[in-house]
């Protein structure tokens, strides 16, 4: 059995991020009250106030999803509501990928995944965004982390740490490599719609391949 290899970037913020007056940490954003979404959105905040604090659907109530699934041109029975994109991503890793299992993790990235893979003990293999060239993705490191024996193809897009947004060769080309050696391509866009340069939407890679 591996060693087990902590999650050090979490472990850190865990103990620190609550008590600073400062964090330079933070991925996000100062956060909004409840007030202030209600307001944003138009709810009525009536509707909050009935709202019976009970078990719910386990997968999500149907109205969510139906709204998620509109934003992908999916179905509802295709999406599966998580408690943010952590435990997506556990769920989604851990189901399909096991020990001995080849797995492809973008780096630098949110390592969540990677650490999963790790301690599971997968055949981890990793592929580069360079930072000599404005963090374009590395397709000779790809094509050398995804042949025979992948089973999941793991990226973040936009990426986290770096915010770049893949263009469309650079998506293609990861399409490419996960249908080549028949992997399962785990798409993290948790920053979707939060860029940083421009007002374009990154796109999405769902429905580019069946196994997104």
């Amino acid at each position: 059995m591996n060693a087990f290899t902590p999650f050090a970037l979490e472990a850190f913020m865990s103990r620190f991020e609550q008590d600073v007056d400062i964090n330079l940490t933070e991925s996000g954003v100062h956060p909004i009250t409840l007030g202030e979404f209600l307001e944003l959105s138009g709810t009525d905040p009536a509707v909050l106030s009935g709202l019976e604090l009970n078990y719910p659907h386990v997968e999500g109530i149907p109205a969510l999803r139906e709204a998620i699934a509109a934003l992908y041109g999916a179905s509802p029975r295709q999406v599966l509501v998580t408690v943010g994109a952590i435990e997506a991503n556990h769920i989604v890793t851990r189901t399909l990928v096991g020990p001995g299992d080849g797995i492809a993790v973008m780096v630098p990235n949110y390592l969540q995944i990677w650490g999963i893979a790790r301690n599971d003990g997968a055949d981890l293999r990793t592929f580069r965004l360079d930072p000599d060239r404005r963090w374009a993705l590395d397709t000779d490191g790809l094509a050398a982390a995804t042949g025979p024996g992948v089973r999941m193809i793991a990226v973040c897009n936009p990426n986290n740490p770096t915010g770049r947004a893949m263009p469309a060769g650079e998506m293609d080309a990861v399409v490419e490599a996960a249908e080549r050696s028949g992997a399962w391509l785990l798409a993290d866009e948790v920053y979707r719609g939060a860029e940083r340069v421009g007002d374009a939407e990154t796109p999405s890679f769902w429905g580019r391949s069946e196994r997104v």
